[in-house]
């Protein structure tokens, strides 16, 4: 959906009464045009979330950005209480570093932040942990979710299965 259709769709649920508009994908942070569309949410009284990896949240100029923009409330996934669980089931090395640095940035920049878990077979024993950890970090909510296997998450069962055969988990 393009910028101009994006904003129509935001200017149809405001004037239907919706108060509350999530962004989520994918990865919204990846859409050129996501400050213009959290600010016009804003100014149409909306109250603005956003849904993400946290990736580009570790960017503090880009929290605040994204803030100054209108958003007031980001849910962020953490799959593990490590960089290699968490690393492994978003396929991205690296990804652990920044998601964390990104809940860092926005408890300090004062959005209401919640962390998001999806359970899964390869995590469960992490949960506990994970919830003491948001807790260290300040997180005003944790959310625990459901593995559903379809997307990306259809081919993840058998990739993660087959990487965590060389570790002792």
């Amino acid at each position: 959906m393009n910028t101009e259709d994006a904003i129509k769709v935001i200017d149809i649920l405001a004037d239907a009464g919706v108060l509350i508009l999530a962004f989520s994908g994918g990865e919204p942070t990846v859409r050129h045009d996501i400050l213009k569309l959290i600010k016009h949410a804003s100014t149409r009284r909306m109250y603005v979330a956003m849904a993400n990896n946290g990736i580009a949240l570790a960017s503090i100029d880009r929290v605040r950005e994204l803030k100054n923009a209108g958003l007031q409330f980001v849910q962020i996934s953490l799959d593990g209480i490590d960089p290699y669980t968490h690393d492994l089931f978003r396929g991205v090395p690296g990804a652990f570093k920044k998601t964390i640095q990104g809940i860092k940035n926005c408890v300090s920049e004062k959005l209401f932040v919640e962390i998001a878990t999806t359970a899964t077979r390869f995590n469960y024993e992490e949960i506990p942990e994970i919830v003491d950890f948001a807790d260290e970090l300040g997180v005003n909510w944790f959310m625990l979710y459901n593995f559903i296997p379809t997307g990306r998450g259809a081919s993840m069962i058998n990739e993660i299965s087959h990487q965590r055969r060389g570790r002792n988990c």
